[in-house]
């Protein structure tokens, strides 16, 4: 009512509910209704598949996920059992002193140090929390890009490899509720790359004496040696914070969150009694047994707690001898590399996310018949980084030309008159899709610029581009500006402002 009262004639209903429009009968009564409401008011309800990013396709069916591909993963078969047992153990020492048990003759925590910064803070140990913990407090805004003193850890890791990491936290007095002027945990990773990927968890105000737990995931590229961990607080804010109980496992031998379809899973190589290099057969030679898969769905993204391990056993009849080391590849969910949820990405190259995209296609064209359909594709983190996507040999920017073009034909082939929409930062050059380690630096997939698909002109022209920038820098200028090469490109684009009133 508001909106048709300020003559706003154009509103994108931003949530998962349409994917559930076949589904549940109460979701279909409420969208189908809000969309004969907004008619009336000459207002274009447009229905969100949120998509490429993640969305309900890696919610409901975990395997349209891009995962981590773990290549040549030594094993030892079980001289007892016959399972597959690894030899690189899950590390359960890291980061030293993470619980911060060990002081040093200056009462402070050993392998802990601070940093001084050029913002105001201080950071001190709080023996009075259970357990002990790092306090920093802040009474005076850091400002701008400034930030508080920084508390750090530095340690070895192993390269091209993923980890867990948890912590607790408490938070107090936060003065601001941007997301990026809140404390944070932050983990980068030391290599050859002039480019570090890097994982954050922002921490929220806490209620009382609890502890929050929190946890994220860790993704090591090659040449990687080192992890540096630390928190601190910039911009314009406030307030006091705890951190403690760190520890940090390594996962790619634990054989958890696997992903199986017709195009991958657990592949095992080793010699046979012949004493040749070979890749072994499933159900002839070794047999999977997969965990309950029901606890994939309890969470938005899917949780490192929820599941058991698979488990992989030789067959007596076959090649593999008990003793007998062999190497597993395979791709598993490495889960979200940091809280904005936007690097647990769709895998590009599975095709039951295809299937399960022109079938929620349908079924929202089917029932709402609007004019567009949105499906999101905001800052995508995270491409091809599995198996699946890395032998079709497509660069990243092919991969997204061929995925944004089959979701546009979907839609044309189901209703001509239906006109598909996708945020544009990941194709605007000089946005994220510009940046060529962008993929890599958030969520450690293949570098690669992915603005190409823009640039050497590979989308459907009735696409309809949304473009977005935060404020009026001349960063935002010169994103906004592209607006004007779609034009020029003969290409839909409509303004989206965002978060900023000048903007």
């Amino acid at each position: 009512d508001v909106m048709s009262y300020y003559k706003m004639n154009f509103a994108v209903m931003d949530s998962e509910d349409a994917y559930f429009i076949k589904t549940y009968p109460k979701t279909r009564k409420f969208l189908t209704g809000l969309a004969k409401y907004a008619k009336a008011r000459n207002i274009d309800l447009v229905p969100s598949l949120p998509s490429g990013d993640g969305g309900a396709a890696g919610d409901l069916l975990p395997v349209t996920s891009e995962g981590k591909w773990v290549k040549n993963e030594t094993f030892i078969v079980d001289e007892a059992d016959g399972t597959f047992k690894p030899v690189i153990l899950p590390a359960t020492n890291l980061p030293p002193n993470g619980n911060l048990s060990k002081l040093n003759s200056h009462g402070w925590p050993e392998d802990w140090i601070v940093e001084s910064r050029s913002g105001p803070g201080k950071w001190e140990v709080d023996d009075t929390t259970t357990p002990r913990s790092l306090k920093c407090t802040v009474d005076t805004p850091p400002g701008g890009v400034k930030s508080s003193p920084v508390v750090s850890n530095r340690f070895e890791v192993l390269a091209d490899s993923t980890y867990l990491v948890k912590f607790k936290y408490m938070a107090k007095r936060l003065t601001s509720k941007g997301i990026g002027k809140k404390p944070q945990v932050t983990f980068t990773t030391s290599s050859h790359f002039s480019e570090t990927p890097y994982s954050n968890v922002f921490l929220y105000e806490t209620q009382g004496t609890k502890w929050t737990e929190a946890e994220m995931t860790l993704i090591t590229p090659e040449n990687t040696t080192h992890v540096n961990l630390w928190s601190r607080l910039q911009g314009d804010a406030t307030g006091t914070w705890w951190i403690t109980d760190f520890s940090i496992v390594r996962l790619d031998s634990t054989l958890k969150n696997v992903l199986q379809s017709n195009i991958t899973n657990i592949e095992v190589y080793g010699m046979n009694k012949a004493k040749q290099l070979v890749k072994f057969v499933e159900n002839v030679d070794y047999k999977i047994t997969p965990p309950k898969m029901k606890d994939q769905r309890n969470s938005v993204y899917p949780n490192w707690n929820f599941l058991k391990p698979f488990v992989v056993t030789q067959i007596p009849s076959g090649s593999i001898q008990k003793g007998q080391k062999v190497t597993l590849s395979y791709d598993f969910l490495p889960g979200t590399v940091d809280t904005a949820g936007h690097s647990h990405p769709n895998c590009f190259a599975e095709p039951l996310y295809y299937e399960f995209m022109r079938q929620s296609i349908k079924d929202v064209i089917d029932t709402l018949k609007p004019r567009f359909v949105n499906f999101n594709h905001d800052e995508i983190r995270g491409m091809n980084r599995d198996s699946r996507s890395q032998r079709t040999g497509l660069a990243n920017y092919q991969l997204l030309a061929r995925e944004y073009n089959t979701l546009a034909t979907y839609v044309k082939d189901i209703d001509p008159s239906v006109t598909a929409m996708f945020w544009d930062d990941i194709i605007n050059p000089y946005h994220n899709g510009g940046d060529k380690y962008y993929q890599f630096r958030m969520g450690t997939g293949a570098m690669g610029p992915t603005d190409l698909v823009f640039l050497k002109n590979m989308l459907d022209k009735d696409i309809l581009w949304l473009v977005w920038a935060y404020g009026t820098s001349p960063v935002d200028v010169g994103i906004i500006s592209h607006a004007g090469q779609y034009s020029s490109n003969q290409t839909w684009w409509m303004a989206s402002p965002w978060d900023d009133q000048a903007n």
